[in-house]
């Protein structure tokens, strides 16, 4: 089942609270076809139709395309239990971003949990440029999402976004797993790896003479 609706920027605002408080956002510009709506990827607020999204979890379709001064939307709600099932190490947000010769605004972006407000983006004008041309890329994301393990299983999160300044086709928001950091050898690893190289030089010397 798919969830519509639309907000101007003043409810939106009203509707989400004070997001003052909220840990910040960065927004980071992706400047190639790296990260896009897929099975794993589901789609949270999207502007088009996501044909890859896994059963069960649902997303919000609003109008979004063409030219529009401002438009504001939120997700269905989510338990932490099923995010952590999909994404056990953290996500971010990829925006597809659609639009012509003018940059698009991307308002500001909220990740709620039991209706509070804990990570926000506010972000200014024409701050989102179509970096990858294509339905489903990513053209932006948005990193530092607070953790959801701390929280319980049942705890309900939901997502809002509102835009400015739209001027061409749909834009899009879906999830996308953290990558993992690289995990670092112990150090007793390294002396084995360290003998083992050194064991192989003194073979080679050996063979020489």
């Amino acid at each position: 089942m798919k969830t519509v609706f639309a907000a101007s920027a003043v409810s939106a605002f009203a509707m989400f609270g004070n997001i003052a408080n909220a840990a910040t956002l960065d927004l980071v510009s992706v400047t190639e076809n790296t990260y896009q709506h897929a099975q794993n990827s589901p789609c949270i607020i999207s502007g088009v139709n996501c044909p890859q999204q896994p059963g069960g979890f649902d997303y919000t379709v609003y109008n979004n395309g063409g030219n529009i001064d401002t438009v504001g939307a939120a997700s269905p709600t989510y338990t932490v239990g099923s995010l952590l099932d999909l994404f056990p190490g953290g996500f971010a947000v990829g925006v597809d971003v659609n639009d012509t010769n003018t940059p698009q605004t991307l308002a500001f972006f909220t990740m709620s949990v039991n209706g509070g407000v804990v990570d926000s983006y506010m972000g200014s004008t024409g701050n989102v440029g179509n970096n990858n041309n294509g339905v489903g890329f990513a053209d932006y994301l948005l990193t530092g999402f607070t953790s959801l393990a701390g929280y319980a299983l049942t705890d309900l999160v939901s997502f809002a976004v509102n835009w400015e300044d739209l001027n061409d086709g749909p834009d899009s928001l879906f999830l996308v797993a953290n990558e993992p950091a690289p995990v670092p050898l112990p150090a007793s690893a390294l002396l084995l790896l360290g003998g083992v190289g050194g064991l192989a030089a003194l073979r080679r010397r050996k063979k020489r003479v």
